[in-house]
């Protein structure tokens, strides 16, 4: 890339995006996070739900889901909606985190954002929160409902 920026070309969203995916793959989110922050900071290049997607699944295993939340919010004010993708790799980093009232307010988002659970979600939320006494809040999110 440093290459292509010497000799005139701008990188776009897709070089971006296979540079910090090659980053995660080898395990290397900060250095992801470095080519994120740059692409924000110096270039007109704006992330699109790919990279938000890569970036947010990598730090949830490597056990990073705060700074997966605050990405989360980043989305926001630049208005890239969140897929499911997303929120199940999220409810997964919370549930091994237990953190329990996040994964709450989670849920009420996806509901705001009229993000349906899929399989994957109904499997994460099905074992945790009946392992927590908490299964209610799952029909609620099913219904559509908010549940914290």
């Amino acid at each position: 890339m440093k290459e292509m920026i010497e000799e005139g070309f701008e990188p776009s969203v897709v070089t971006y995006g296979a540079i910090i995916h090659a980053y995660c793959l080898k395990k290397n989110v900060g250095e992801a996070m470095k080519i994120f922050e740059e692409m924000c900071s110096t270039s007109m290049v704006r992330p699109n739900i790919v990279i938000y997607t890569i970036l947010i699944d990598a730090l949830c295993k490597t056990n990073n889901v705060e700074k997966a939340v605050s990405l989360m919010g980043d989305m926001k004010l630049r208005r890239v909606r969140p897929n499911i993708t997303i929120y199940n790799a999220i409810l997964k980093g919370l549930r091994d985190k237990r953190m329990l009232h996040k994964a709450f307010e989670l849920m009420d988002r996806m509901v705001e954002d009229a993000c349906s659970p899929d399989h994957v979600t109904m499997e994460i939320l099905t074992e945790w929160l009946s392992a927590v006494g908490e299964i209610e809040k799952l029909k609620l999110l099913v219904e559509g409902y908010q549940v914290a």
